[in-house]
């Protein structure tokens, strides 16, 4: 993606929205939003669509989303290739992880070999298909044999299989699934059938032991397939004979069959026998069903026997199956076997690989300091057989070490902790994410927030290896200046893909991120072109004098320019030359200032009421400064005046909290004035930080739109009209 262009209206509390991020040079975008702007809602959309969502209006519900997201080519970017990094989500797991457990390498060597066996299996269970009529062989295997593992079954039957010989009556009878479908299984399992087919049976064998050479042993299926045996081998041709009971003897399998049809049917003609047997067909009529089963009965009534054991009947059918295709099954048994002594180095190569998943953890215990650790336990497992990761968690303290469920993990680790477990989470995911090749927009919402300053720039040392890597378009928002000022060095983010967020009426738009160097350099180098950087200088300047030991009386003079100490104090007949050589006193300044005879008192008011007409919302820092210092001033030389200067009054004036101590008394003095003193207290509150800024702490500034800092400026400059 050269390009991703977002067009947004109506999505979690953003009217509009639309821009254009240009990722052709760099592949990352770093935003700051103040509180309230733009953050959590932008990332609360890309979630919703990054889940297949559709984002919406939470409040205003009937207003129809509008949510555009494409690159370059006006291709949309779908929902895989966007990913949200939450501040913190405690229900986040990656389901990527096995991804980074897998030696590509040997995963291919491992799946190439087992191929082999598995184009043999299922040619196999192909035909044991259309034996059987069931389409869930594997299934019914594991299902009957107890065990996962289909091929440790079929291995395990081989003897049988192979040596034993094929059971004819099997091959005679239905497919495995009319033989044990749900009806006939009900039907023999009930007690009353049971009874009946019971006492036909028993009769059965009595008649099969008055019979010349049958019995309940030997009956007329196995002397079938004898005879079978005997003439494919060859038996008769050679002018053999078989004598039974030493009175009869048989020539050829043609008269060996028809001795045995008449001995059934002498059986079978039993009178008694017929009578149980209609009883029993009278309740398999009832069901059309079942109507397979009573002929099988008829012809061979030995087979209820067998369904007493229903287990050991069906392992009876699948051995028979397997004889009957013992060409495909001798060919799988070898190709498995083979297979098997091919796996072995590979399993053990498995059990001892260093994984992905180790290094990142490995690398992440370096940098954090966590009191827990985590354990892999099915390596191999999930290495070859794409099984689910399961994670050991295990706490540890000075003592002895505690295996842990997650859940429990969590509960007892501290919030940093936490949101340590939750980052590495993330770090899986991203570094599976980046193994895929696929394109994808990251996007991270406030990441570092609430984290120490160590592990935050343990943070900021991942996401510089997500962007050096490139595999990423990213997108990282934040609310604290510190931090946007951090990733902005450490990533060397492009101007052009450094924003900060401007909301108005109409919507959101970004604009140029600045003040992310020395802005105090800045100032000093344009405040001869610039009244507001030459004001907005003053705060700093006087921080520097306060540090000086020879710089007193400078600390002094820039001090009565930040407060209003009287009519005709320095506040109010301090020039521009004074200013000039404090800047030279505090901080080298060598420039010469323009209108050195003009006071700073007028400039101050001059500048301000400029500033507070301006409409648009730039994020214009020494602005605020400016409107900041012009406020407070303003509301102190308004309590001055309505009070008049008094002893009290220059009492206060010359006091290190000149301001709340003004505003205690104009509350004393003129309690009915509820607005003006609530006005008052706000600017009280808003302006010290805004003020008494440094090269470090400008960031509550920032996130005080200019629009709010205008209206309370012209707020205190109406009360000059009105009077008390």
């Amino acid at each position: 993606m050269k390009e991703v262009s977002i067009k947004l209206e109506y999505c979690y509390g953003i009217k509009d929205f639309t821009h254009t991020f240009d990722f052709s040079e760099k592949p990352t975008a770093l935003i700051y939003s103040a509180n309230g702007t733009m953050k959590t809602s932008l990332s609360k959309t890309l979630k919703a669509l990054s889940k297949g969502e559709t984002p919406k209006d939470e409040v205003f519900r009937e207003r129809i989303s509008t949510h555009i997201l494409v690159d370059e080519s006006e291709k949309p970017i779908l929902n895989e290739e966007i990913f949200v990094v939450e501040s913190y989500n405690e229900g986040f797991n990656s389901e990527r992880t096995s991804a980074l457990l897998v030696n590509k390498d040997l995963k291919k060597t491992y799946d190439e070999i087992h191929g082999k066996v598995d184009l043999k299996k299922e040619e196999l269970l192909k035909e044991l298909t259309k034996l059987s009529g069931i389409k869930t062989v594997e299934q019914e295997f594991k299902k009957l044999f107890q065990s996962e593992d289909i091929l440790f079954i079929l291995s395990s039957l081989e003897d049988e299989v192979l040596t034993s010989e094929v059971n004819e009556l099997i091959m005679k009878l239905l497919s495995y699934k009319e033989m044990f479908n749900d009806k006939i299984i009900s039907f023999v399992s009930d007690s009353n059938n049971t009874i009946d087919l019971g006492s036909y049976t028993e009769l059965y064998n009595e008649l099969l032991k008055g019979s010349s050479f049958l019995n309940e042993k030997f009956n007329h299926t196995n002397a079938e397939t004898i005879g079978k045996s005997l003439s494919a081998n060859g038996f008769f041709e050679a002018d053999h004979s078989i004598i039974l009971n030493g009175e009869t003897s048989i020539h050829n399998e043609k008269d060996l069959k028809a001795l045995i049809s008449k001995e059934k049917e002498e059986i079978l003609d039993n009178a008694e026998l017929k009578a149980l047997f209609t009883k029993i067909d009278n309740k398999l009529n009832k069901n059309k069903e079942m109507k397979g089963f009573r002929d099988l009965i008829a012809l061979y009534p030995e087979i209820v026997e067998m369904y007493k054991e229903v287990k050991e009947f069906k392992r009876s059918f699948w051995i028979s199956y397997l004889q009957k295709e013992s060409i495909n099954y001798r060919s799988l048994i070898d190709v498995y076997r083979k297979a098997k002594e091919e796996i072995k180095p590979i399993l053990k190569q498995a059990s001892e690989e260093v994984t992905l998943w180790q290094e990142v953890l490995n690398e992440f215990k370096e940098r954090f300091t966590v009191p827990f650790k985590l354990t892999l336990e099915n390596q191999k497992d999930v290495l070859l057989n794409d099984s689910a990761p399961s994670i050991k968690f295990e706490f540890m303290d000075k003592e002895e070490n505690q295996v842990l469920n997650k859940p429990d993990l969590i509960n007892v680790l501290s919030q940093g902790e936490k949101r340590a477990f939750y980052l590495l989470n993330i770090i899986y995911e991203i570094k599976a994410r980046s193994l895929d090749n696929q394109r994808c927009l990251l996007v991270m919402d406030d990441i570092a927030d609430s984290f120490d300053y160590k592990n935050k720039y343990a943070i900021v040392e991942y996401i510089k290896e997500i962007n050096d890597t490139g595999n990423f378009r990213m997108i990282i928002l934040t609310h604290n200046y510190d931090f946007y000022r951090t990733i902005n060095s450490r990533l060397d983010i492009k101007n052009s893909l450094r924003y900060m967020t401007v909301k108005n009426n109409s919507g959101i738009r970004l604009v140029r991120g600045n003040y992310v160097g020395n802005v105090f350099n800045a100032w000093k180098n344009n405040i001869h072109k610039s009244n507001s950087m030459m004001i907005a200088s003053i705060p700093f300047a006087r921080n520097l004098a306060e540090y000086k030991s020879n710089s007193s009386e400078v600390y002094k003079k820039l001090t009565c320019l930040l407060h209003y100490k009287g009519k005709d104090s320095l506040t109010t007949t301090l020039t521009i030359r004074d200013l000039e050589e404090m800047y030279f006193d505090s901080w080298g300044y060598e420039r010469s200032l323009p209108n050195k005879s003009k006071k700073i008192f007028d400039i101050l008011f001059e500048t301000a009421n400029e500033i507070s007409k301006i409409e648009n919302e730039d994020i214009n820092l020494e602005n605020k400064v400016v409107i900041s210092i012009a406020t407070r001033v303003l509301i102190e030389k308004q309590i001055v005046r309505n009070i008049g200067e008094n002893e009290q009054i220059t009492k206060i004036l010359g006091s290190k909290n000149s301001t709340p101590e003004l505003i205690k008394l104009f509350e004393i003095e003129f309690p009915s004035e509820k607005n003006k003193i609530r006005v008052y207290n706000r600017v009280n509150l808003m302006t010290p930080e805004n003020i008494h800024l440094n090269s470090f702490m400008f960031e509550p500034l920032l996130d005080i739109s200019d629009e709010y800092l205008n209206r309370t400026y012209k707020e205190v400059l109406a009360f000059d009209q009105e009077g008390v």
